[in-house]
């Protein structure tokens, strides 16, 4: 019998409310939170040293930054897929996202459904 790895996940977020229940329901449902960044810098470092199976990325973060130029950094050392988890639906916003190579989109929503549906989908 085999033992399947716990997968990790690394979350891209500036709200610490969003980052705890989500971070919650990703444990929840048997996955590892391995870091909580709005930081690009630490958000490289982290992929690069841990290796995320899965980034969770909010596009819009505080400052009037967004997460897509880090994940397009990411891109360069990195196939990681992303989820872009945003309440953005703008079309502009969400065609900017799917640019980025194994990346999906998730709109941002108090029903998490749709959200952990893609993870476990990607992460299978």
């Amino acid at each position: 019998m085999e033992l399947q790895r716990i997968k990790k996940i690394l979350m891209i977020e500036d709200e610490a409310i969003s980052a705890k229940l989500t971070g919650f329901m990703l444990s929840h449902k048997g996955y590892k939170l391995i870091g909580v960044t709005e930081d690009e810098d630490e958000a490289i470092r982290i992929t690069k040293e841990q290796e995320p199976d899965l980034i969770l990325a909010d596009i819009h973060l505080s400052k009037g930054k967004e997460s897509i130029p880090i994940i397009e950094k990411i891109r360069y050392f990195s196939t990681v897929p992303v989820v872009y988890y945003s309440g953005d639906d703008n079309k502009e916003t969400v065609k900017k996202a799917s640019r980025t190579s194994n990346s999906f989109y998730v709109h941002k929503s108090m029903d998490s459904s749709n959200l952990m549906k893609t993870i476990k989908k990607i992460l299978k």
